[in-house]
C-alpha cells in the first residue's frame, strides 16, 4: 500500500543555529525551509549567533518578520504566519509538485531570498520483499547481535535523470518492541533510521539496521542538489545549518524542495538462524 506522507525522518524544521566564530560578525538570518509537495510550506527562522560576546545585533525579531512565498508558476502569494520560535506557516497554501516557489524576507537591511522547485514524486518505487525477520540476542561483549533472513529487502525506482534520492525508514507502531536488550533506557535508539542521499536506483536495507519489530514506512524522498549537498556536508564536518550558504542570497542556511512514496514493511522475530 503506497502512502505518501511528509518525511517525519529528516526532522524537517529542527533548527540547529549553533555559535559560529566569525572573524567580522554580521546579523544574518538563518533559514531551514523544506516544501513537500501537497503539504503547506513550514520555514524556520534563527540568527546567527557567534561565540564572541562583543557583537551588536539588530533590532530584528525572529517572531516578528514579513516572510512570504511565491508560487512563479501561479503568482500565488502565501504570507506564513509566525508560530512561535522562529516557525513560520501559511495552512492554506498548498505545495505543489513541479513548480517554483521563492522565499522573500526582509532582515537588518537585506532582502533574504531563495528559490526552489518541488520534484515529481518519485515513479517505479518497489520492495523486493514486505516482510523482514529478524532474531534479537540479548548483549554480548558489549555488542547487540542479530541474525535471520540472509538476504536484504531491496528499496529500487525509477532514476532515468540522475536525481538524488534518499530512503527513510520509520516504525510506526505506538509501542514498539526492541530486538535487542538494551542496557540503559538513554541508549535505545529512535524507531527511525536513514540512508545517505543517493544517485543510485536502489538501496538496501539490511537487517541490522532495524531496532523494532513491527510495522515500518519506508519513505522513498526525491530531493534537489543542495539538500543532498547539505546533508553530504554535515555528515563530513561539524558544520550545522547555520554555517552553510546552501542557496540562500544575504543569509544562511537552505530552502529546498521535496516529494516522496511510501510503502511499508513488516519486522518479525525469526524463529532461528
Amino acid at each position: 500500500m503506497k502512502k505518501a506522507i511528509i518525511p517525519i525522518a529528516l526532522s524537517l524544521l529542527a533548527m540547529s543555529c549553533e555559535p559560529t566564530l566569525v572573524a567580522e560578525f554580521q546579523d544574518k538570518a538563518v533559514v531551514e525551509g523544506y516544501l513537500h509537495a501537497g503539504k503547506s510550506p513550514a520555514v524556520k527562522i534563527g540568527r546567527l549567533i557567534p561565540f564572541r560576546s562583543d557583537v551588536a545585533y539588530s533590532g530584528e525579531e525572529v517572531d516578528q518578520l514579513i516572510v512570504t512565498v511565491t508560487d512563479e508558476s501561479t503568482g500565488d502569494v502565501a504570507s506564513l504566519r509566525p508560530q512561535g520560535n522562529g516557525l513560520y506557516r501559511d495552512s492554506n497554501f498548498v505545495v505543489q509538485k513541479g513548480h517554483t516557489y521563492t522565499l522573500k524576507l526582509p532582515y537588518n537591511g537585506e532582502s533574504v531570498t531563495a528559490s526552489t522547485t518541488i520534484p515529481e514524486r518519485p515513479q517505479g518505487m518497489a520492495l523486493s520483499k514486505s516482510t523482514i525477520s529478524v532474531m534479537g540476542r540479548p548483549h554480548m561483549g558489549g555488542m547487540a547481535k542479530a541474525a535471520a533472513d540472509r538476504e536484504p529487502a531491496v528499496v529500487s525506482w525509477s532514476n532515468t535523470d540522475n536525481s538524488y534520492y534518499m530512503v527513510v525508514v520509520e516504525n510506526t507502531e505506538s509501542n514498539p518492541t526492541s530486538i535487542y536488550d538494551w542496557d540503559d533506557d538513554e541508549d535505545r535508539p529512535k524507531p527511525m533510521f536513514r540512508m545517505e542521499p543517493t544517485q543510485a536506483s536502489s538501496s538496501q536495507l539490511s537487517q541490522q539496521s532495524f531496532s523494532y519489530y513491527g510495522r515500518h514506512n519506508v519513505i522513498l524522498i526525491k530531493m534537489q542538489p543542495e539538500y543532498a549537498l547539505l546533508y553530504q556536508t554535515q555528515g563530513n564536518t561539524s558544520q550545522s545549518v547555520s554555517e552553510i550558504h546552501a542557496n540562500v542570497s544575504n543569509g544562511y542556511g537552505i530552502f529546498t524542495g521535496l516529494n516522496s512514496d511510501t510503502l511499508q514493511v513488516s519486522v518479525v522475530p525469526s524463529t532461528g538462524f
